[in-house]
């Protein structure tokens, strides 16, 4: 999986779940013990239209493994869907 190549957050996430032993099987639970948030906020944020806090993606960012530069595009990505206009969604974007 190469980061760089997704523009949702949440389908990167998705994917690296899937690629997972057992297809993933777990990982959302374990996600969230690792943020220490309630499995089913995990699963609205990424089964739904629930956004990660820059906080938490900080926090799946260390849970998954990421160097540097694949949190930083992963922080952006995140603060692209946290957008409130389009105008700031092509700001972070560029």
């Amino acid at each position: 999986m190469n980061i760089f190549d997704y523009h949702d957050y949440k389908d990167c996430i998705n994917d690296w779940i899937e690629e997972q032993p057992k297809g993933g099987h777990g990982q959302l639970r374990q996600l969230a013990l690792h943020l220490e948030i309630n499995s089913v906020v995990v699963s609205q944020i990424f089964r739904g239209d629930r956004e990660l806090t820059l906080e938490q993606a900080l926090g799946v960012s260390r849970f998954v493994g990421f160097t540097e530069s694949e949190r930083d595009y992963f922080l952006l990505l995140v603060q692209k869907a946290r957008a409130g206009t389009h105008e700031l969604k092509k700001v972070i974007e560029k």
